[in-house]
């Protein structure tokens, strides 16, 4: 199987053309992390973070991974990403996931060139990874035009900027110890919060779809997290093959393979490759690592919405509901498009004979 068109598996946008340049970018971040600290590129680790690539050394993601063990580290961590995942910007959320599933396309494009995929298995991961992209990108469609609607119609009912905006009043001045003023805008918050909440519930429907896309949305970044930790094993095997072949090149000595090089009789060659594959896997050891460690924080999250934001069937099924009218509704004027587009064809065609018989 040849290695992926990147252009075929993204639109052919400007879009694309960005996430080109952003990858040229990392490329030659990665570049100057290697001159400022004096490493090998092949011993760099690559972790994702917020959309985005960032070069760590082994030492400097070792200790991220024992900050994660940290329980007070760890859950401000989980609570950072919570407050992102189900209030965060949806365009910032989406375009985190889009990085993600290019990085995998990218990543398993490498892995067929490298010969360490089977023909079946790439074409299986490359139709499961489009799939769940065209469908993250009809999610976040959905999600954008939901939270616009919504927006509007906050908009529409001064009770909902009235309210908040004297509740987020109301919190600064306890904190900054103003009792006395914190006492008088209390008492029109309790007037203002029964209307408040009774506007609120009339929103439920699509409040609670917005979460429920915004899970699933996660669940997504989980699924392309796991394929490029299954990714990066792939190249873990194929260097390990690599050794293996050199191993029995060398015969007996082949068992000392992984022991000081300077008691083993290698060509120069021989020796830089070994060195650099060694390198190579204690990093993608710890890519590994960071990768399964990221996996569990997005599935905590997941797990974390299911149980509190929807932890009421009612609204978890209201919110079902919610997302299937407007898939319906984009199949439908999809389906509208393309009937358009056929009749279209029919006419010009219907010209075209037209124009023939005449002649």
């Amino acid at each position: 199987m040849p290695a992926i068109d990147i252009e075929q598996f993204f639109d052919q946008s400007l879009q694309n053309y960005f996430f080109k340049k952003r990858f040229g970018y990392w490329e030659t971040e990665k570049d100057s992390v290697v001159q400022k600290k004096n490493v090998h590129a092949d011993e760099l680790v690559k972790v994702i973070h917020d959309g985005k690539v960032v070069w760590f050394t082994l030492a400097e993601a070792q200790r991220m991974l024992e900050d994660c063990k940290d329980s007070a580290k760890s859950n401000a961590s989980f609570k950072a990403s919570l407050e992102k995942a189900l209030r965060g910007s949806s365009r910032s959320l989406a375009e985190e996931i889009r990085v993600l599933f290019n990085l995998a396309i990218q990543t398993l494009s490498q892995r067929i060139q490298e010969g360490a995929i089977g023909d079946e298995e790439a074409e299986e991961l490359t139709n499961s990874l489009r799939r769940r992209f065209e469908t993250a990108e009809e999610n976040v469609e959905d999600l954008l035009d939901l939270e616009k609607e919504l927006t509007e119609r906050k908009r529409a009912e001064p009770i909902f900027a009235s309210y908040e905006r004297k509740l987020a009043e109301f919190m600064n001045l306890q904190k900054s110890g103003n009792s006395v003023a914190a006492a008088s805008l209390a008492k029109q918050l309790i007037q203002e919060k029964k209307h408040y909440l009774l506007r609120s519930r009339s929103l439920e429907p699509l409040t609670y779809a917005a979460y429920y896309y915004r899970l699933d949305l996660q669940k997504h970044k989980s699924r392309v997290l796991d394929t490029q930790r299954h990714l990066c094993e792939m190249r873990d095997s194929l260097v390990q093959h690599e050794l293996g072949k050199l191993r029995q090149s060398m015969g007996d000595g082949g068992n000392k393979l992984f022991e000081d090089l300077e008691t083993l009789q290698l060509s120069p060659e021989q020796s830089e490759g070994v060195t650099g594959y060694r390198r190579e896997l204690k990093a993608l050891a710890m890519e590994s690592k960071v990768l399964v460690r990221a996996i569990q924080e997005v599935d905590q999250i997941c797990e974390w919405i299911e149980k509190e934001i929807f932890k009421d069937e009612n609204l978890k099924n209201v919110a079902i509901t919610q997302t299937q009218k407007r898939k319906t509704a984009r199949e439908q004027v999809r389906e509208e498009g393309n009937k358009g587009s056929a009749g279209r064809g029919m006419v010009v065609m219907d010209r075209l004979q037209k124009r023939r018989d005449g002649k």
